[in-house]
């Protein structure tokens, strides 16, 4: 088989661990942040709450195609990332935390045996963002404050044990490097080449089809904004794009063309054609700075968010198809086929 161990290091070690220290970095400073704003509560403070979270989001948005790995392990994911809530299940159990001032809810540790929809980025969103936020600066140490500054600390307390994972002596990083017989999850590189095409291949379409698609719909008139991730906080389009930029950057960078033939190798470079046309779509929206409502239901912004569709699905298509083939791996079903 083809070396595929430059291709698996410089993605492990340039990207999938840099990005999660990262990611533990801007958490941590919304943590403080957010114990600053309880302290001492006033609109500088919450302003700083604001610009932190949306850093913090772009971070997240890094990392979010590594639902493999640590991030199965005790449902760290979805205690980060509960979405979508098609029932609105978790926003309800968050209202009713607020509305009870749940003691327990202002306390990270005992948060962290709640449930997973409470603890995350959508809860601190409705936290900083959602109906009620003006009394994150009625008084020092308020219930809604301090339940938002042990979101905060639960995100950066998981995010922490994900890089640990990652990083640590036997950890993932030296599963994914080491291959082999004796290693429980991969017998060699191709096994790896194809959990690592298979995320790609995955946020791709919950990029296309999750984030954009069931939120813009067919026609203006028939979009559905509170469908879209961070609609509240307006770091919906950031989401997006960082998901985008995060895909480039691993397929840019990640030595892939070693591994393939000179014919083959121009697969790459469609694909980053693909992705950069539909990140362009996306910043033209984004850089309008309008609420998410306004640029579905606005007919050349709704055009735009719908064309960005279109080369991501075809960048979706090279990764799970062709590029593949081209590396001489099946990757067979993903977690989405079927939804």
């Amino acid at each position: 088989e083809p070396d595929f161990r430059p291709v698996i290091e410089s993605l492990v070690m340039d990207h999938v661990i840099p990005a999660h220290r990262d990611l533990v970095d801007r958490a941590a400073n919304v943590a403080g942040v957010m114990a600053a704003l309880c302290a001492d509560p006033d609109g500088a403070g919450l302003a700083a709450a604001e610009t932190g979270f949306a850093d913090l989001v772009s971070a997240f948005s890094t990392v979010e195609l590594y639902r493999f790995g640590p991030a199965r392990v005790d449902n760290r994911f979805e205690r980060l990332f509960f979405w979508p809530d098609r029932r609105g299940r978790g926003l309800r159990q968050v209202q009713r935390l607020i509305a009870a001032q749940d003691p327990t809810a202002a306390d990270a540790e005992s948060l962290a045996g709640k449930s997973v929809a409470v603890q995350g980025f959508p809860a601190l969103d409705f936290v900083l963002f959602g109906a009620g936020r003006g009394k994150l600066t009625e008084q020092p140490d308020g219930h809604r404050c301090l339940y938002g500054a042990a979101i905060a600390e639960r995100i950066r307390a998981v995010s922490a044990s994900l890089l640990d994972d990652w990083r640590k002596t036997g950890g993932y990083a030296d599963l994914m490097l080491n291959p082999g017989p004796e290693n429980p999850v991969y017998r060699n590189g191709r096994e790896v080449m194809q959990e690592l095409l298979r995320a790609i291949g995955e946020q791709l379409q919950i990029t296309r089809d999750f984030k954009l698609l069931r939120v813009v719909g067919d026609a203006p008139e028939q979009a559905k904004p509170k469908r879209a991730p961070f609609w509240r906080s307006r770091n919906w389009l950031r989401s997006v794009g960082g998901n985008i930029d995060s895909i480039r950057a691993l397929l840019a960078e990640g030595r892939f063309k070693e591994a393939l033939s000179p014919q083959q190798s121009a697969l790459i470079e469609q694909v980053l054609f693909e992705l950069s046309q539909a990140r362009r779509a996306v910043s033209r929206v984004q850089t309008a700075g309008v609420p998410v409502e306004a640029a579905v239901r606005d007919p050349k912004h709704h055009e735009t968010l719908g064309y960005a569709t279109i080369p991501l699905g075809s960048a979706a298509a090279l990764v799970e198809g062709r590029l593949p083939a081209a590396l001489g791996l099946t990757l067979g079903f993903n977690s989405l086929d079927g939804d």
